[in-house]
């Protein structure tokens, strides 16, 4: 009977109990079954309409068998109690009087029954015998193993071996379809890295072989091809997509190298493909010939990009390629082609690259001058402060000018950057301004106002000392209104220092205490600015007025022992008054020469052979001589240079005054006398001689004989002349003896004259205590010379033996007897 209408609760219930009446005695058993394969919603609907049914009311001859899978009914009721799972152990307590449970079946032998089951699917001659792995893998892999299990794994084996016929070894089918239900939730960490291999991890977690089958199997492509195809994209999308975890994964693969120069081709977003890379070790890639592919492959597909910021994955790309000089020039062209150029950004990227590099890329030898506003040029400048030059970054001239000169005075206080620009700029308009300023608001007698111009005047003016300078007035009144915390306090003595003593009387006196003093601070406060307003050469020879002020004297030391930024002096005054110089300003000579040796260039054209003799005193040879500067070199070789260019009625006029330039400074430096010199000392001698000039002084004489002998010349001549000369005129006298005595007997051949003897050496030299002392000091020469005098000798000795009456000491006895003199025995017993 089948009826198709669908009854109420009620008419349903009597006509269940009508049915279990006219069994008579029978029994019907309703059975309800594969619940289990129901949809939960499904599940729920069955349960409600058996629990309305058949719980409520019973039927004598109608019983109802529910076979249920209780964990089954629980998630079928999750959605009722999804934390506790206890409304489905309710359901089922409450619709069934009695419930038996069912003990799982146990496979005593369920590999023979596997056996049996895959050689039905596979053949008598398919045995399991030499793949005893696929049993292993079964058993390890599977949550349970039953009948019905084991039936839908060799199905499925079935079907996944029709279409792979022997692409894929089976063990890799067998783990593909245990593995499956990992696979299909995350496929790419389960083929790189399974999870679900549990007690088979020791053999197939280092299978290189495996990604490519388990790849094969689940996108159903060839094993040779899997890995190619299933990772070329995800690679491609990881490197677009700045994903580097993916790409992390995917590096374990052994074909990830290969994998991956397919991919690099056809990257969209190289930015971030190059960011991705980067986090991944170079050994990841592949060996470095491989790596170095990649990494120009790269470079080859990076697209112009006219920014002055630079990005990240251009530093990271720089540092990879082989390449990087010509990327390097690329990357610097793109960076001024912005049009909306940075000089900011450009700074910042110029450093990224020469920080990251260091030593390994000159990127400040490669760039190139780039103009830009001067709106974006004075906050490039506020940072790049004195190291700007070397980023190349320029700006107009005169806008830079104009942008100065449209600053109002409390605007100039703030800018801090000329000093940096002034060896580049010339800034003839700004500085024009600031002196138009200085003298519009000096009789205002504001210092802050006249600090801030001047601290400005001082930095663009390259020219010193400056040519606005205040009035003594303007100097007197700021001053007293001034403290020494104030930076214009120490510009304001300064000025006043600058007048020496031309500032006006009436004012002076207000800066006599700090005149005196010398405390160090004050000094370095005014050495650093006093040449603004005075140069350093004007400094120096104002020693010879205001020295007598201790800190004035005290600058003029300091800054000859350190020089302050440029300094200006006319060479030639300096030098002449060198010695004055070192004396009123008590400082030592070689530290004056060290600082002068600074101009040396304009000592080259300054200091001639015409204008030595009036430039370069003795005194300042005597400090030159020993000391190895330029200066001292250069004046050295020109003052020999004069002298080798004197005529030898020069040298006479010379050797005339033995306190004459010539002479001191020839004996000062050593100079090797020129023959004119040599014959002018020769006739100054004669002359001396003959009593034409006055007998000079002995010592310095003696100096240029000692000179002379040293450089090689032969005095004899000189001195034989001397002997002639003498012995001609017959005009020897004491004085004249004492004076030339010693260098006669040295140099002179005075045996060679016969009348040496009578007109040398006359009785007043004789008697002379002096000049016979002289005679004592040779008489080893004198028996020649009395034996060439033949009879004239007598005399000599007349004299000699006149001179035992009165003197019989031991060295005139023995000197008579060397000339032959006979000593009366008795006499000289006597005595």
């Amino acid at each position: 009977m089948i009826s198709e209408d669908e009854p109420s609760v009620r008419k349903f219930r009597i006509w269940m109990s009508d049915i279990s009446k006219d069994l008579s005695g029978k029994n019907l058993i309703l059975v309800f079954d594969n619940m289990d394969r129901l949809p939960q919603k499904k599940v729920q609907e069955l349960w409600s309409s058996i629990h309305v049914f058949f719980c409520e009311n019973s039927y004598v001859n109608i019983k109802v068998i529910v076979p249920f899978d209780r964990e089954h009914i629980k998630l079928a009721f999750k959605s009722e109690d999804s934390d506790k799972k206890q409304y489905g152990d309710d359901f089922i307590n409450k619709t069934f009087n009695v419930v038996y449970r069912v003990s799982p079946p146990i496979l005593s032998d369920w590999k023979n029954y596997f056996t049996t089951q895959w050689k039905v699917a596979f053949g008598e001659d398919d045995s399991l015998s030499n793949n005893n792995n696929i049993l292993q893998i079964f058993d390890l892999l599977s949550e349970e193993i039953t009948p019905r299990k084991i039936i839908a794994f060799i199905n499925e084996f079935v079907s996944i071996k029709l279409t792979t016929k022997d692409s894929v070894p089976i063990n890799y089918i067998a783990l593909f379809i245990l593995g499956k239900n990992s696979i299909v939730k995350n496929p790419i960490d389960e083929i790189i890295k399974p999870s679900f291999l549990k007690g088979l991890s020791f053999l197939y977690e280092t299978d290189e072989e495996m990604p490519k089958f388990i790849a094969a199997l689940f996108y159903q492509v060839e094993p040779e091809k899997a890995i190619q195809i299933v990772f070329t994209d995800r690679i491609k999308r990881a490197l677009n997509n700045n994903d580097v975890d993916v790409l992390k994964k995917i590096s374990s693969i052994p074909e990830f190298y290969y994998v991956l120069e397919n991919a690099i081709t056809d990257v969209t977003n190289y930015e971030n493909a190059i960011l991705a890379l980067n986090d991944l070790k170079d050994e990841q890639i592949g060996y470095k010939y491989q790596t170095d592919i990649i990494w120009n492959c790269l470079y080859k597909k990076i697209e112009p990009r006219k920014k002055s910021q630079i990005s990240e994955f251009q530093i990271i790309l720089l540092s990879k390629i082989s390449n990087q000089e010509e990327y390097l020039k690329i990357i610097l062209n793109e960076l001024v082609a912005d049009s909306d150029f940075s000089a900011i950004n450009y700074f910042d990227s110029i450093n990224s690259i020469d920080n990251k590099f260091k030593d390994s890329i000159k990127v400040f030898s490669e760039l190139n001058t780039k103009q830009t506003s001067i709106r974006d040029f004075i906050p490039f400048i506020d940072k790049a402060k004195s190291g700007y030059a070397k980023y190349k970054i320029k700006t107009n001239q005169k806008e830079l000018n104009d942008y100065l000169i449209a600053l109002e005075i409390p605007k100039l206080k703030e800018i801090e950057y000329i000093p940096y620009l002034i060896n580049e700029y010339t800034f003839a308009s700004f500085t024009k301004r600031l002196e138009e300023l200085i003298q519009a608001n000096a009789p205002n007698n504001d210092k802050e106002v006249m600090g801030i111009l001047y601290t400005r005047y001082k930095e663009v003016s390259k020219e010193k000392p400056l040519k606005e300078i205040l009035d003594d007035s303007y100097i007197y009144t700021l001053f007293n209104n001034s403290t020494a915390e104030e930076e214009f306090y120490y510009d304001l003595i300064a000025m006043r220092i600058a007048k020496l003593e031309a500032f006006h009387p009436s004012y002076a006196s207000s800066f006599d205490d700090i005149l005196q003093s010398k405390n160090e601070d004050l000094v370095e406060n005014i050495s650093n600015r006093l040449e603004y307003y005075l140069n350093y050469g004007n400094i120096l020879l104002g020693l010879k007025t205001f020295g007598t002020h201790p800190l004035f004297k005290e600058v003029a030391k300091s800054l000859t022992i350190q020089s302050v930024g440029t300094s200006r002096a006319v060479i030639e005054k300096l030098v002449s008054n060198f010695r004055e110089i070192c004396e009123f300003g008590e400082i030592e000579p070689k530290i004056l020469l060290k600082r002068l040796n600074a101009w040396q260039s304009f000592f080259i054209k300054g200091i001639t052979r015409d204008n030595i003799k009036k430039t370069a005193s003795p005194f300042f040879f005597e400090h030159s001589i020993n000391e190895d500067f330029s200066i001292c070199t250069h004046c050295i070789e020109t003052v020999i240079e004069n002298f080798n260019a004197l005529t030898e009625d020069d040298w006479k006029e010379a050797f005339k005054d033995l306190s004459s330039y010539e002479i001191e400074v020839s004996l000062i430096i050593n100079y090797k006398y020129s023959t004119n010199s040599f014959e002018a000392i020769k006739d100054v001698l004669k002359e001396i001689a003959v009593a034409n000039l006055p007998i000079p002084d002995k010592a310095v004489i003696g100096k240029l004989i000692n000179k002379l002998e040293e450089q090689g010349r032969s005095l004899k001549g000189a001195f034989n002349t001397v002997r002639d000369s003498v012995c001609m005129a017959n005009c020897m006298t004491v004085p004249l003896f004492n004076f030339f005595g010693d260098w006669l007997f040295k140099y002179a051949d005075l045996e060679n004259n016969q009348s040496s003897l009578r007109t040398i050496f006359t009785s007043d030299v004789i008697r002379d205590n002096e000049c016979f002392q002289i005679l004592l000091n040779n008489q080893e020469k004198m028996p020649a010379i009395i034996s060439s005098a033949n009879e004239e000798a007598q005399d000599f000795k007349e004299i000699i033996k006149d001179k035992l009456s009165s003197d019989t000491s031991g060295n005139v006895v023995a000197f008579a007897k060397s000339i032959g003199v006979q000593i009366d025995i008795t006499e000289s017993s006597d005595t």
